[in-house]
């Protein structure tokens, strides 16, 4: 089946979506010499939605296995919000205090509350997003088959794009990513039920049509509509051709980096800023940032492993 196909690569998957957003973050406004209107990253925010499907597929499996709400919620926010506060603080630290020199706490709290998310500030926006979507996880979940649920979503899409369409806000990269998690929790419940019926070539035929149809034709804010719409299929696609390939360094990065996504997500464009300030140079950009970013993402990551591994043996006592 096909769900059992994401799932199987899901910590691969995640990596791969993590790199493409790492390389939009990057590069994605760079196009090729002497053809300026080609830019062949501009699209590869298209890993969000990757990644917000993933999500959306393991707090499914994570609900069947328990489905007690309480515990779901510090499951994800044990995962979330000591990560994202270490980074907060430590974005206030190196760039409000040392290299700004604004030492005001009201900067540090008003990332931490997501305050600065409504004056505009989008760096934390993923974040706010996610905690959004877990909350009501629960409840679509248990009323996924239900049609009333369905309906619900479907309104909901129709008037945050309508809403969306209509005004001009940067706090709407948030807004257009809502339904895509929430149709994934719906089309998991029946994904499960069925035989796959994809096809490997034409799904990369289509994701190849969806690539080009971005690089080509469709701009923001357009393109989040078929963001929604190609994000399934071109994720199986990706997951297909893992499978087989059957390349294990392949699958040690990708799984790597899937680990760590997180961290890389909160890390990684505090890097950029850090890289431009000391060169303006392409290459050292993109060297820089990345090995930074996943040098310190993993360290993290690690930390906090082993804190909660230590706070629960002190507990266990």
């Amino acid at each position: 089946m096909v769900i059992d196909l994401l799932s199987k690569y899901r910590a691969e998957l995640m990596g791969f979506s993590m790199l493409m957003v790492m390389l939009f973050h990057t590069i994605g406004g760079l196009s090729i010499p002497g053809m300026s209107d080609f830019k062949p990253f501009i699209c590869f925010d298209f890993g969000v939605e990757f990644f917000i499907v993933l999500s959306a597929i393991g707090c499914t499996y994570s609900l069947d296995k328990n489905r007690n709400t309480i515990d779901f919620y510090k499951r994800r926010l044990k995962r979330i919000i000591p990560a994202f506060v270490i980074v907060v603080a430590l974005d206030f630290i190196v760039y409000d205090l040392i290299i700004s020199g604004t030492p005001t706490l009201k900067i540090f709290f008003k990332n931490l509350l997501f305050i600065s998310f409504g004056e505009g500030d989008i760096s934390f926006w993923f974040i706010l997003y996610i905690l959004t979507c877990y909350l009501l996880t629960p409840f679509v979940y248990r009323h996924s088959s239900s049609k009333a649920i369905i309906g619900i979503i479907g309104l909901a899409t129709c008037i945050l794009f309508i809403y969306a369409f209509s005004n001009t806000h940067t706090q709407n990269v948030l807004l257009y990513r809502f339904p895509i998690y929430f149709l994934t929790l719906v089309w998991v419940n029946r994904a499960r039920n069925y035989s796959s019926g994809w096809n490997f070539i034409m799904l990369g035929i289509l994701t190849l049509i969806v690539y080009a149809s971005l690089i080509l034709f469709i701009r923001y804010p357009y393109k989040y509509l078929l963001y929604m719409g190609a994000a399934i299929p071109c994720l199986v696609f990706v997951a297909m051709v893992i499978d087989k390939m059957q390349n294990r360094l392949v699958n040690i990065i990708f799984s790597f980096i899937g680990g760590i996504s997180l961290e890389l997500y909160l890390i990684h464009e505090k890097c950029l800023y850090l890289s431009d300030m000391i060169s303006t140079n392409i290459a050292f950009r993109i060297v820089f940032s990345f090995a930074v970013a996943i040098t310190l993402s993993y360290l993290l990551h690690v930390s906090l492993l082993k804190f909660r591994f230590t706070s629960l043996k002190f507990f266990c006592r």
